[in-house]
């Protein structure tokens, strides 16, 4: 991958210091030619003094971000080869997809991939080792009837958070003040009337 530029470092402010707008200017077309061509520059001011300092920051550079490209490609290249092995090795599934909304699919099929539904018994476990008010029966039924998608209809991830969350909406719930039926209202609306009326 071609680099699209070089560094220019705070403290070649410093170095630029003692010279003028002109010296300056030479130094930065300087830069920018030997970054691009790798041609040294024709410099004849007094900007030719620290051109071997900025010359030498700008190879290292280029020759770390080489090296950091190197590695990248290395380590793409290992997930090509570990993904081929995983590939090879398990059983394929075909996924079609249809539709503008493909990208999302896909990453819910990717989402879903990594996912392994819990036994009723692993649920129950959970549950019992949290002291979780929550039904643990209810709470897998719920999510395997549901393909093991949340109410947004996304992929579940993480079983065990949605544990807590519904242990969340249980004491929220559990805080409401409970609503009189609207039979108690019409109940006591009469009773009034009634001790109005005697």
């Amino acid at each position: 991958m071609a680099r699209e530029g070089f560094v220019i470092y705070n403290e070649m402010l410093n170095w630029l210091d003692p010279y003028g707008d002109a010296e300056r200017g030479r130094l930065l077309t300087a830069m920018l030619t030997y970054s691009v061509t790798g041609e040294e520059p024709e410099l004849r001011g007094n900007e030719r003094f620290i051109w071997p300092a900025v010359r030498d920051r700008i190879d290292r550079d280029k020759k770390a971000y080489e090296n950091k490209c190197k590695q990248m490609q290395a380590n793409a290249g290992k997930s090509k080869q570990m993904l081929s092995d995983a590939t090879n090795s398990a059983p394929t599934k075909t996924i079609t997809i249809t539709g503008t909304d493909s990208k999302k699919e896909n990453s819910q099929e990717k989402k879903a991939a990594g996912f392994v539904p819990p036994t009723l018994e692993e649920v129950e476990a959970y549950c019992a080792e949290r002291n979780s008010p929550v039904n643990a029966e209810t709470f897998f039924n719920y999510f395997q009837e549901g393909n093991w998608k949340d109410s947004k209809g996304n992929q579940v991830r993480n079983w065990k958070q949605k544990i807590i969350t519904w242990e969340k909406m249980d004491r929220q719930q559990a805080a409401r003040p409970a609503k009189k039926s609207t039979l108690d209202e019409d109940l006591e609306r009469i009773r009034r009337w009634a001790d109005d009326h005697k």
